[in-house]
């Protein structure tokens, strides 16, 4: 029992969390703002969900009663997922992408994610600074980052899972996905075809290989970039949404919490030794 809380409790720095929890709003925002325009409510609770929709994913992002805003937030945005997309089949909210991005955000709330750049703690050190006490400190203990990961872990896998098919694994899926993004490759078959198969093997691999190997800090500075190599090709080559920018923003979970903020204050200058 001792080593499970030892490996579910990640005190130390919040900056990342800081990070994600702006991240995932401008996520949401760029996801569901425009299909959330005041004009476009259709009754009083379709307004109602509007309002709170854009006064919580605002008061979140710049962090006053942050994690009562990102649970608002989370909770607004998944009853968009699931009341809107599941029950009223409308498909602007029922994709993939948009299930992770509303998980990811309702997690985000159980974390200390407005420790640091945040209204929150603009009035708590304006708050100590009156009455002359010292500053607080911004740690926290970061324990549900570990179910963020493991939440991105779950979309790596089962996606790794759902491609172990002939039609994914020989090429001929990506082929007619690229050929229908881009058809001028239809020229380029005996070229594109054979480069496709690598690219499909190399996709499922690396799916399998990240939820399993980021969990060890010794492999994880090459998989965190063959994730971002990943995510950044599907984001510029493929019509995804904002599915790779919220995998890429769930990529600072994995890291341990003092380790972010050593390379903070390392490029800062603030500790040349760290």
């Amino acid at each position: 029992m001792n080593r499970l809380l030892t490996f579910v409790s990640r005190p130390g720095s919040t900056r990342h969390l800081a990070v994600i929890r702006m991240g995932l709003v401008a996520a949401a925002w760029s996801e569901w703002a425009s299909a959330r325009m005041f004009y476009k409510a259709t009754s009083l609770p379709d307004l109602l969900v509007t309002v709170i929709f854009f006064l919580s994913t605002t008061t979140a992002f710049f962090g006053w009663f942050s994690r009562v805003s990102m649970g608002v937030a989370g909770a607004t945005v998944m009853g968009l997922v699931y009341g809107y997309g599941l029950y009223g089949e409308v498909d602007t909210y029922w994709h993939n992408h948009c299930k992770v991005l509303a998980h990811a955000m309702l997690l985000t709330a159980l974390v200390p994610c407005g420790n640091l750049w945040s209204v929150d703690r603009w009035l708590q050190v304006r708050r100590a600074e009156r009455r002359g006490e010292p500053i607080p400190s911004s740690d926290g203990d970061g324990w549900a980052t570990r179910l963020l990961c493991f939440a991105e872990a779950t979309v790596w896998f089962w996606g790794a899972v759902d491609k172990l098919s002939v039609k994914f694994l020989s090429g001929d899926r990506m082929l007619q996905i690229i050929v229908s993004f881009y058809p001028v490759l239809a020229g380029w078959l005996a070229v594109v075809a054979p480069v496709l198969t690598v690219v499909s093997v190399l996709t499922v691999l690396l799916e399998f290989a990240l939820p399993l190997g980021l969990w060890f800090r010794r492999g994880r500075p090459l998989l965190m970039v063959s994730a971002l190599l990943l995510h950044g090709s599907f984001y510029v080559l493929l019509p995804v949404g904002t599915f790779s920018v919220t995998m890429i923003v769930l990529l600072l979970a994995w890291f341990d919490p003092d380790e972010i903020d050593a390379l903070w204050r390392r490029l800062d200058g603030t500790s040349a030794g760290a």
